[in-house]
Formats: C-alpha cells, sequence, structure tokens
C-alpha cells in the first residue's frame, strides 16, 4: 500500500546556468523493483506522476508528493491508487519560530498566527502531519566557529545543553526539531506528528 502526502512545495524544474533542465526519469518499474530492494520506505517527490505512483502500488511505501497550492485537487485526481491514504500538508521553515536557538525557549511567531493557527488546526482535523526544513547550515552562518560547525556536521563535540528541559544536544539536527516539537506543544498541539521534509549541506562546502 501507498500512503500519500501532498505538500504545497514544488520546484518542478531544476536550474543550471540560468537555464531551466527537466530532471531526468529513470523507468518507473525499475524504480519501484529497486526500491523494494532496499529499506527504504520513505520517498519525496516534488511533482506528481501518476506512473511513478502507479508504478509503487505493490510496495509497502510512504510517499510525499509536492504540488502547487492550487492543484491539490488535480493531484488527488491524477493519484491512481484507490486504496492509498491520502493526506495533505504544507512545509515549514525555521522562519515561523522567535527563537530557534535554544529548544526550551521556541515558539511560534504571533505575527504569522494567522496563518499557522488555521494551518495548525487543519493538521489536527485531518491528522496530518507537521512538516518542517533543517538546514543546519544556516545556523553555522550565523556562528561560524568550529563547534558549531561540528554540532551541524555530527561531529565530536562538546554539546548544547538546554537549560530548562536539562538535554544535552549533540548536534544541530535534534535541537531544531525539538524547537518545532517544544512550539507545538505551546500551541497544545501535541497530538500532532512532525516529518522532517527537508534537510541537507550545501554541495562543495565544508566550512
Amino acid at each position: 500500500m501507498v500512503e500519500l502526502t501532498l505538500t504545497s512545495r514544488t520546484p518542478i524544474y531544476e536550474t543550471s546556468a540560468n537555464k531551466k533542465i527537466k530532471p531526468s526519469k529513470p523507468d518507473p518499474t525499475a524504480q519501484a523493483k529497486f526500491l523494494n530492494s532496499t529499506y527504504i520506505r520513505k520517498l519525496r517527490m516534488y511533482t506528481v506522476d501518476s506512473h511513478i505512483i502507479g508504478s509503487m502500488a505493490d510496495i509497502d511505501v510512504s510517499m510525499i508528493v509536492g504540488t502547487r497550492n492550487n492543484q491539490y485537487l488535480q493531484a488527488w485526481q491524477r493519484t491512481p491508487l484507490t486504496t492509498a491514504a491520502i493526506k495533505i500538508s504544507t512545509v515549514l521553515s525555521l522562519h515561523a519560530l522567535t527563537n530557534s536557538d535554544i529548544p526550551s525557549n521556541a515558539s511560534f511567531n504571533p505575527a504569522y498566527f494567522s496563518t499557522t493557527k488555521p494551518l495548525l488546526a487543519f493538521l489536527r482535523e485531518n491528522e496530518s502531519p507537521f512538516m518542517m526544513e533543517i538546514y543546519p547550515y544556516y545556523q553555522y552562518l550565523d556562528n561560524p566557529t568550529p563547534q558549531i560547525l561540528a554540532c551541524c556536521l555530527f561531529n565530536a563535540n562538546a554539546g548544547q545543553v538546554d537549560p530548562v528541559f536539562g538535554l544535552k544536544y549533540m548536534n544541530m539536527f535534534d535541537v531544531k526539531v525539538d524547537t518545532f516539537r517544544t512550539a507545538l506543544n505551546g500551541l497544545q498541539y501535541q497530538d500532532i506528528e512532525i516529518v522532517v521534509a527537508e534537510t541537507g549541506w550545501p554541495s562543495n562546502v565544508q566550512g
């Protein structure tokens, strides 16, 4: 069975040298066979491709499919799996928070409450996950020290202690996940699942 989550951020083309280049499309059946031979059970697609989604019908996989805000209905109709469990969500960045350095201080920015509060209510009502982006590199840009770099890259470091929670964080990824968890709890949304939709480090950047 395939479980789909439709999310609203969809770069349809990859950009190189100011030119739009369509990404390559390997054979969907070959992709499905490969995935079925691995332990990979969670995927993300940046556009709706009914051929790829259909090829996954016989394997146990959860798939996040990106679509534009005004194309949810079309994406739903183009999904070839009548047995698929489809949920709708969107991706939020750390800019939605007022403080993301220490988890215990985290909260949603009141300036965006007109958007975040209805969104969270929708997610709860539909049992959809809260999706977030984590890019530790930007934390390093704000504080380019060897300690922060090691923390961002999961290397050995002295760690960061949250004085309220009493937890010692050894990597920036965990810090950022817990900042969103705290912010959600602060608005009484402890029941909403968190999904990290994007993370990474810039190519050819070592600090």
